[in-house]
């Protein structure tokens, strides 16, 4: 007898959440939380990041996760206006 084994399926690679900051002069305080809180995070311009977790778990569970430390860092700047501009 023969055991069929099937490759590993590829899951999707988590989607990024784009990061628009105001004012831009916060954007570099930001991506420094986030890469302080286990994420990927990079410049886009001068008034935007992409975040993603690096232990990712799960594409609804990365973006909570992410959401709760935008929040958290907009607790401690409160002037500052983060919108999600892509997830």
């Amino acid at each position: 007898m023969r055991l069929k084994i099937d490759p590993p399926t590829l899951r999707e690679a988590p989607r990024a959440m784009r990061l628009k900051i105001d004012p831009p002069t916060l954007r570099d305080d930001l991506l420094e939380f986030l890469r302080g809180s286990g994420c990927l995070a990079l410049t886009e311009g001068s008034n935007a990041i992409e975040t993603h977790l690096l232990n990712s778990v799960s594409d609804r569970h990365d973006r909570a996760v992410l959401a709760g430390l935008v929040e958290s860092w907009r607790a401690r700047h409160p002037e500052a206006r983060v919108d999600v501009i892509s997830r």
